[in-house]
């Protein structure tokens, strides 16, 4: 926010007094933001984040149902390879009850991203 309204080293202290920053840290914010500026104002600038895409999901469920130590032993694992539209691909593996608590974040994510607020954010940033 300083760096897009162009803050002089005053207003910039100021802003961060009322924040309720120590003076000890007040100075070493301001330091690190005059020894940063240009490298924020340049990331500001750029029109849009390179972010991975995604571009295929293979999937496998590996299930354990027995050994000799243990006669009635199921571990069921799940095991993914996310490949992204930049060529990386990522292995993923897990078991049952936390790829359905990662849908759950996930899908509430998706709900979020279909929001009002993070519309207004996305029209800022085009």
């Amino acid at each position: 926010m300083c760096v897009t309204v162009q803050l002089d080293e005053q207003d910039f202290q100021d802003s961060v007094l009322a924040l309720g920053f120590s003076e000890q840290q007040q100075q070493t914010l301001s330091t690190f933001y005059h020894s940063k500026k240009e490298e924020i104002q340049s990331a500001l600038l750029r029109p849009t984040l390179d972010i991975p895409h995604y571009k295929d999901l293979d999937w496998r469920v590996d299930i354990q149902l027995g050994s000799r130590a243990l006669h009635h032993q199921v571990t069921p694992l799940v095991s993914m390879k996310l490949s992204l539209d930049n060529g990386q691909c990522v292995p993923l593996q897990t078991d049952p009850n936390n790829l359905l608590h990662m849908t759950q974040v996930l899908e509430q994510a998706l709900q979020e991203a279909k929001g009002q607020h993070t519309r207004r954010i996305q029209r800022t940033f085009k």
